[in-house]
């Protein structure tokens, strides 16, 4: 219930400026404060990537599944190819015939 409120409460702190105040300015504050966000963004996962590069990277594989031919920009030509999976060794055990 407290969350509920909360959120209430931090939704109309957000909405206010645009329905009782200067909405131009409230506009350009959105914008501002998003392009803020994202470069923040892109600066944490550029930290990350250079801190662990062979951990999973959130952001870059959101933008291959976005547009699949940006893996080509990021990968060089060996590791471009798919992962192989590991075969399914349980029914290649090869057993002594019975005759």
């Amino acid at each position: 219930m407290v969350c509920a409120f909360g959120a209430a409460l931090a939704l109309a702190g957000l909405v206010y400026p645009f329905f009782r105040g200067d909405r131009f300015m409230a506009l350009n504050i959105a914008v501002v404060t998003a392009r803020w966000g994202l470069a923040a963004l892109i600066a944490g996962s550029a930290v990350q990537l250079a801190v662990s590069p062979r951990a999973d990277q959130p952001l870059l594989d959101m933008l291959e599944h976005a547009a699949p031919s940006l893996r080509s920009l990021i990968l060089r030509r060996p590791r471009r190819l798919p992962i192989k999976t590991p075969t399914n060794t349980a029914n290649a055990t090869v057993w002594p015939a019975s005759n």
